[in-house]
């Protein structure tokens, strides 16, 4: 959980993560895994082996969040969001503004009782604010237009195995990738990427499919874990093990191969079906110029896009093995 912890723990909103990626660079030199950061602020870790094969294996280390776009009298602040935040989670929500020093507030609402119809509710971004306590004064000399903005995130650990925590998509894959880079046995060259920018246009995906030729991608990230609401029969289990995801721009030979090595060392898994973008950066591999195979293995997640995401360490730890099996047979 440490690893995970300080991940989580690490400020990393779309577009303003580049700062804050030297967690990971930390880690991989922990492992004595040589890595590097590129002008975008991807931090790529590489196992060097005989050359013959490429493989990168890529998760986004960005998060949803929001960003300041005013400070008004009574010290509170405006904002926007960055990302794909839904606004029905925001009143009352705890957060924290990234300025010069942290600065804890929370989403203000409009209590029930000075309601005047159903038309008040939900709320639109331009009907909330952030209390701070401060002053405006006070505030001026901390935060700007433009700091970002956290959901504030404590990490909570839940029964069967089960943690919850704001930032699981897609923290939890990049704590995947870098625990399968631990002790790595393989001949292939394995490119680790903690990539940035996902949730607003999947733009570290882009320079890192331009920069090297792959033979191989893998992208490890979140889906949708069942709930009682959730009536699609597709839809993951979480606890039941990684998804294996089948698609047009997926590769089924190399999915095969990893069935084939979960069910041989009795490893779960589940499968989904995306017939088109999986809306991750699998569809930036399999799109650059020369369409790399691309895999796409996904942790479930009940909750996606809100403070209080849902994982189990079981579903990471048994990706992280069956990850490690595969590579080690490449």
């Amino acid at each position: 959980m440490d690893l995970l912890e300080k991940l989580l723990k690490t400020p990393s909103v779309s577009g303003s993560e580049a700062e804050n990626t030297n967690v990971v660079e930390e880690y991989f030199k922990s492992i004595n895994i040589n890595s590097y950061k590129d002008a975008s602020g991807n931090v790529t870790g590489v196992k060097k082996g005989s050359g013959k094969k490429k493989i990168i294996l890529d998760a986004h280390f960005d998060t949803i969040g929001l960003m300041v776009t005013k400070i008004i009298d009574g010290g509170f602040v405006k904002f926007t969001t960055v990302g794909g935040v839904d606004t029905r989670i925001l009143p009352s929500m705890e957060v924290v503004i990234h300025g010069k020093n942290d600065v804890f507030g929370v989403i203000g609402t409009k209590p029930p009782h000075l309601l005047t119809d159903k038309t008040d509710a939900p709320y639109k971004i331009s009907d909330l604010h952030i209390d701070t306590s401060c002053s405006k004064e006070e505030l001026e000399k901390i935060i700007e237009i433009g700091d970002t903005i956290t959901f504030s995130n404590e990490i909570t650990k839940l029964k069967n195995n089960l943690v919850c925590a704001a930032g699981l998509d897609d923290k939890a894959g990049v704590y995947a990738i870098l625990k399968v880079m631990e002790n790595l046995k393989t001949t292939a060259d394995v490119y680790a990427a903690a990539s940035i920018s996902e949730e607003i246009g999947m733009k570290g995906a882009k320079m890192l499919s331009a920069k090297e030729k792959f033979d191989l991608a893998i992208v490890v990230d979140v889906t949708f874990g069942k709930t009682p609401d959730i009536k699609n029969n597709g839809i993951a289990e979480v606890g039941k093990g990684p998804v294996i995801c089948f698609g047009t721009v997926l590769s089924r030979e190399y999915n095969e191969k990893i069935i084939e090595l979960a069910e041989k060392n009795n490893i779960p898994y589940q499968t989904e079906v995306e017939p088109d973008n999986p809306g991750t950066n699998a569809w930036i591999y399999n799109a650059s110029g020369y369409s790399v195979p691309t895999v796409m293995l996904s942790i479930p997640e009940r909750y996606m896009h809100t403070s209080g995401e849902v994982v189990s360490l079981d579903d990471i730890n048994n990706l992280v093995k069956l990850l490690k099996l595969f590579l080690e047979a490449e």
